[in-house]
């Protein structure tokens, strides 16, 4: 077993990593049964506390599972599970608010990219609902955001990738309060725009152009956060 005492004065991380490597290398695979607290602590030269610290974080990030009575196992994680399980743990700091946005741009104009592909009408009426409800909330922001970024999300689930959906859904809390931020300062006009120029390029089979005025919209969302960030500095 690859596995070996443990020097470091930060005790419970380096337990975290080792059984982290030992599933990444298949050491423990998945749904089998790990060591007990007090072995672990015995094979790593450490207290039974900075085990069991090290395990209820991998068991709160879906990686581990613990069964009353029977022990702690591997969970049996698909791509897209790992994926919705370790997202929503990520911290996002305020210095990484563009970098998360940066990464947005990228999945936002490949979904358009793959939406080529999967659109259906039931989509883009999904979408011409969604444009509507932005209309209608155009002057309460709190309520326009969420719709916005709905919008975001339709098109993410219709790709039919459930990695991507899944990788959307869970930065939404992410992006919730910069996306408040930005329109509470910049106004709505803008969003609204670059969403009809979405759609009516989706509308008209034109996923080129789809893509282009998404790429225009994250671009702008990017600029419009730095702009906010050097007056906060």
């Amino acid at each position: 077993m690859a596995i070996s005492k443990i020097q470091r004065a930060s005790v419970s991380d380096e337990v975290y990593n080792q059984i982290i490597n030992n599933i990444a290398n298949k050491e423990w695979k998945p749904c089998s049964k790990i060591p007990s607290e007090v072995e672990l602590a015995e094979m790593l030269g450490v207290s039974r506390i900075s085990v069991r610290n090290a395990i209820q974080r991998l068991v709160g990030q879906g990686i581990l599972e613990s069964k009353h009575g029977e022990g702690t196992f591997v969970s049996d994680l698909s791509l897209e599970g790992f994926f919705n399980s370790m997202i929503p743990l990520l911290s996002v700091q305020k210095d990484q608010i563009c970098e998360l946005y940066e990464f947005r741009r990228v999945l936002e104009t490949g979904n358009i990219r793959l939406l080529a592909d999967t659109i259906t009408d039931d989509v883009i009426a999904d979408l011409e609902n969604n444009y509507k409800e932005m209309q209608n909330h155009f002057f309460e922001i709190k309520s326009f955001v969420n719709i916005d970024i709905e919008f975001h999300s339709i098109i993410a689930r219709a790709t039919g990738n459930a990695i991507i959906a899944n990788i959307y859904n869970s930065i939404r809390e992410a992006l919730y309060p910069n996306q408040l931020i930005v329109q509470s300062t910049f106004g709505t006009k803008g969003a609204l725009k670059y969403h009809k120029l979405i759609l009516d390029a989706i509308k008209n089979n034109n996923f080129a152009e789809a893509e282009k005025y998404m790429d225009e919209h994250m671009k702008m969302t990017i600029k419009n956060i730095k702009t906010e960030q050097q007056k906060i500095e």
